[in-house]
C-alpha cells in the first residue's frame, strides 16, 4: 500500500494493523513471545501455588446419537492446527516468563468405557478428570476426554487452562469444532476464514502499547487512563470484612462451591423497567442491589467489587482464541441513610467511566496502584459480580443431540462470587463462595437476603439503604421466637433466696474459701449479724456502703449483709489507683467504707467517710442476733430497689456509676440456672472481680 494511511478504508486499516502486528510479533523470535499482562498474573499465581486447577475452564457436553469419533479427534486436531495458542507452553529464561509455540502436536482424544458404571461414578470420573492441574511448561493446555456411556451417548468433557483462553474462547472452540465436524462429514471444505493474527501478535502489541507510554513526550490515551484509575483506586481498603464462619487461611485455598437461585418472571420484569426507568443497565442495577447487600452484611462504606470486560473490540480478536478479558474494579461509596435510586445513579456514573477506561490491563494498574500482595486474598477486590447477558450460542452437530451440562464446582477464585444470568424465563443466579470461609446454610442465607433486597428495591427504589428488609418470612418468625424469652421471675431479692435455702437446706454447703467452710445456716446468720450491726451504725435502706475487700469469705458475708439492710453497696477493686477510688467514694457519696487492715491503700487519707475495719470490729460484730431477716427491726428492700451501684471504666471519659435493680440481679442468676444450666449439685468458681 503506497497511498498515504489517512487515505486508507477502515478494511484497508485492519488488514495494515493486522500485517504489523504480525511482522512484529515474528520480529521477536521464533522461538519465543512475551506474556500478556493477564497471562503473566496467571504465570505468577502457578508458581506461588503450583498444581492448583482453580483456573481450568470446564466444559461437559452430552452427545447422543451415532458419533464419528475420528471426525471429532481430527475437528480438534485441525482446530489446535489453526489456533497458536493451543500449542503453547510456557518457559523461563533468567527468571521471566515466556510463551513458545510448538509447530505441530499431537492433541489426544482418550475414549473411556464407562457404560458399566453408575451416575455417580460417572461423575466422580468427571470430576477428577477436570480437577486435574495442568504443568504450564507443557503444551497443550487443554486436555479432551470422550466417556462412553453406550453406542449412542457419550460425554465430552473439555478442560482448559485460562491462561490460554476465556470463557468466550470457549464458545469459538465450540462453534469450531461444530463446523469442521459437518464439514467432514459431509466432505465439506473447511468452512472456517484465514486468522488474521494469533494471541501472541496480541500479546507482543499490548506490551508495546503499554511500553510506549513511557517513550512519548505527550500522554498517550493508555497514560490517560492509567491516570484514572490511580484517582479511582486511591486508598483502598485492606479487605472487604464480610463474617465468614471460618478464620481466613494464612494462604488462599480456593475451595469452593456454588448456590444457585433463580428470580421470579415478574420480579426479573420489574428489575428491569426499572433499571430503564433511571436510564441504567441490568448490569448496573444489579451491581448497585449487591453493593448494597455487601454494605449491610459488612458495614463498611467504601465497597469494591470486581467484573470482567471481554476486551474484543478489535475485528482480530473477535474469533481468536486467547485471554483476552480483563478486570474492572468498581468503587461505590455507600451510606445507610441514602436512597436506592441515587446509589443506582453512582454506580451507572462509575460503570460509565470505568467502561471508558477500559483498555489498561488490570494487572497494569495493580503495579503501578503498588498495593500490598498478601497470599490470603485477592489484591483490591475479594468480590466478584458478572452478568451474562448474551444468548446462548447453539450449535449442531450432524445426526448428534448436544445437551450442554453443569459441571459440579469445587474451587473459587474469590470469596465470593455473585454471576447471574439473562434466560427467557427470568434472572437467574449462582453465588460461588470459598468453603474454607463460609458455610452452605451462610451463603443459602446470603441468597434470601439478596433475593429479599431485590424485592423492596423494586417495591420502593427511593427507600434509604439502611432501612431495606432483609430477612426472609421464615427468618421473621424465628427472630420473633428467639424474643420470645419471657420468664417468670420470682418477686425475691437474693439474700432472700439464700435466707430460703437456709431454712430448707441449712447444712449445705454454701461457700469454701481456703480453709473456711460455710454453709447456708451459718452464711446467713453471719450475714445477719453483720446487717444488725451495720443498722447500729446508723445505715439505712438507701444508704450506700462502699466495699474494699479483696476474695474472701467475709466479702460474701458482707455483701448479703448490706443487701440485707435496704442499703446499696459500692464495690471497690483494692488493686485500683488510689485517684480512682477516691474519686468513686465521693462521687458515690457513701456513707461508710467497709474493709480490712492493709486493704484500704491510702484512700482512707484526708476522707472524712467513716471505716469500718472487719477485723478490727469482728468480737462486736459476732455478739449480734443472728434471727432471720424477716425479724430484723427494719423493712426488707423491694425487688425494684437498687442492689448495688457500678461504675463504668472511664475508657471514653468520667466512670459513671450505674444502679442495678434487686430484681436484676435475681434475673441473672435465674437465667443462668437455665442456661447454661445449675443445678444444687453444681459447684461455681468465682473469677471475676467484685466490682463485676
Amino acid at each position: 500500500m503506497s497511498q498515504p494511511i489517512a487515505h486508507l478504508t477502515p478494511e484497508q486499516k485492519r488488514q495494515l494493523l493486522s500485517q504489523l502486528l504480525q511482522k512484529q510479533a515474528r520480529q521477536q523470535s521464533s522461538q519465543r513471545w512475551p506474556l500478556s499482562y493477564a497471562q503473566q498474573r496467571l504465570w505468577f499465581i502457578e508458581q506461588l501455588q503450583a498444581g492448583t486447577s482453580v483456573y481450568v475452564i470446564p466444559a461437559v457436553l452430552r452427545l447422543t446419537g451415532p458419533l464419528q469419533i475420528e471426525t471429532l479427534h481430527h475437528s480438534l486436531q485441525a482446530i489446535a492446527q489453526r489456533h497458536d495458542i493451543l500449542r503453547t507452553q510456557f518457559i523461563q529464561i533468567d527468571g521471566q516468563p515466556y510463551q513458545q509455540v510448538a509447530p505441530d502436536i499431537d492433541w489426544p482424544l482418550p475414549v473411556l468405557d464407562l457404560s458399566q458404571e453408575s451416575e455417580a461414578a460417572v461423575q466422580t470420573q468427571i470430576q477428577r478428570l477436570l480437577a486435574t492441574p495442568f504443568d504450564l511448561s507443557q503444551a497443550p493446555l487443554l486436555r479432551c476426554h470422550l466417556l462412553r456411556r453406550d453406542r449412542q451417548s457419550h460425554l465430552l468433557v473439555v478442560a482448559i487452562h485460562h491462561i490460554i483462553a476465556d470463557y468466550w474462547s470457549l464458545r469459538l472452540l465450540m462453534t469450531e469444532m461444530a463446523a469442521l465436524y459437518t464439514a467432514k462429514v459431509h466432505q465439506h471444505p473447511a468452512p472456517l476464514p484465514e486468522l488474521p493474527i494469533q494471541y501472541a501478535d496480541y500479546a507482543t502489541w499490548q506490551r508495546q502499547q503499554l511500553n510506549a507510554q513511557d517513550q512519548a513526550d505527550q500522554p498517550t490515551r493508555v497514560d490517560q487512563q492509567l491516570a484514572y484509575w490511580l484517582r479511582q483506586l486511591s486508598d483502598p481498603p485492606s479487605l472487604l470484612e464480610l463474617p465468614t464462619d471460618y478464620a481466613r487461611p494464612a494462604v488462599q485455598t480456593f475451595r469452593g462451591a456454588r448456590q444457585s437461585f433463580a428470580l421470579s418472571p415478574a420480579l426479573s420484569d420489574r428489575l428491569k423497567a426499572l433499571a430503564q426507568q433511571h436510564q441504567a443497565t441490568p448490569f448496573m442495577l444489579l451491581l448497585a442491589a449487591f453493593q448494597t447487600l455487601l454494605y449491610r452484611y459488612t458495614d463498611q462504606s467504601d465497597i469494591w467489587v470486581g467484573s470482567t470486560v471481554t476486551n474484543r473490540d478489535r475485528r482480530e480478536t473477535q474469533n481468536l482464541i486467547g485471554l483476552f478479558v480483563n478486570n474492572l474494579v468498581f468503587r461505590t461509596q455507600v451510606s445507610g441513610d441514602q436512597p436506592f435510586s441515587q446509589l443506582l445513579q453512582q454506580v451507572r456514573e462509575t460503570a460509565l467511566d470505568a467502561y471508558s477506561h477500559q483498555d489498561v490491563p488490570f494487572e497494569a494498574i495493580v503495579d503501578a496502584l503498588q498495593v500490598d500482595r498478601h497470599l490470603s486474598h485477592n489484591a483490591l477486590f475479594q468480590v466478584m459480580f458478572i452478568l451474562h447477558n448474551t444468548p446462548t450460542q447453539s450449535f449442531t452437530l450432524p445426526d448428534l443431540q448436544i445437551t450442554a451440562l453443569e459441571p459440579e464446582t469445587t474451587t473459587a477464585r474469590f470469596d465470593l462470587s455473585l454471576d447471574m444470568y439473562e434466560t427467557p424465563d427470568g434472572l437467574t443466579g449462582v453465588f460461588e463462595y470459598n468453603t474454607d470461609l463460609f458455610k452452605p446454610t451462610t451463603i443459602q442465607r446470603l441468597v434470601g437476603h439478596f433475593q429479599k433486597v431485590l424485592g423492596a428495591i423494586a417495591e420502593n427504589p427511593d427507600s434509604e439503604i439502611g432501612t431495606l428488609p432483609l430477612l426472609t418470612p421464615t427468618e421473621q418468625q424465628q427472630l420473633i421466637s428467639w424474643n420470645q424469652t419471657e420468664q417468670l421471675i420470682p418477686n425475691r431479692c437474693v439474700h432472700e433466696l439464700i435466707a430460703d435455702q437456709a431454712t430448707t437446706n441449712p447444712n449445705a454447703t454454701a461457700l469454701i474459701f481456703e480453709d473456711t467452710v460455710l454453709s447456708y445456716q451459718q452464711l446467713d446468720q453471719r450475714a445477719n449479724q453483720l446487717a444488725c450491726y451495720l443498722m447500729q451504725q446508723g445505715i439505712q435502706p438507701g444508704s450506700r456502703v462502699a466495699l474494699c475487700l479483696n476474695r474472701s469469705a467475709e466479702l460474701v458475708v458482707t455483701l448479703l449483709a448490706v443487701l440485707k439492710t435496704g442499703a446499696v453497696y459500692v464495690p471497690l477493686d483494692p488493686t485500683y489507683p488510689v485517684e480512682r477510688l477516691r474519686f468513686v467514694l465521693e462521687d458515690a457519696q457513701v456513707s461508710l467504707l467497709i474493709t480490712t487492715q492493709g486493704e484500704t491503700a491510702g484512700i482512707d487519707q484526708k476522707m472524712t467517710i467513716p471505716i469500718l475495719d472487719l477485723q478490727q470490729y469482728q468480737a462486736h460484730i459476732t455478739t449480734q442476733p443472728s434471727y432471720p431477716v424477716t425479724q430484723l427491726p427494719s423493712h426488707s428492700p423491694t425487688s425494684n430497689d437498687p442492689a448495688y451501684l457500678i461504675y463504668t471504666s472511664g475508657s471514653t471519659g468520667t466512670p459513671k456509676g450505674v444502679p442495678i435493680q434487686h430484681q436484676s440481679l435475681t434475673n441473672l442468676l435465674n437465667s443462668m440456672a437455665q442456661a447454661p444450666g445449675m443445678t444444687a449439685q453444681d459447684t461455681l468458681l468465682a473469677v471475676t472481680t467484685p466490682r463485676l
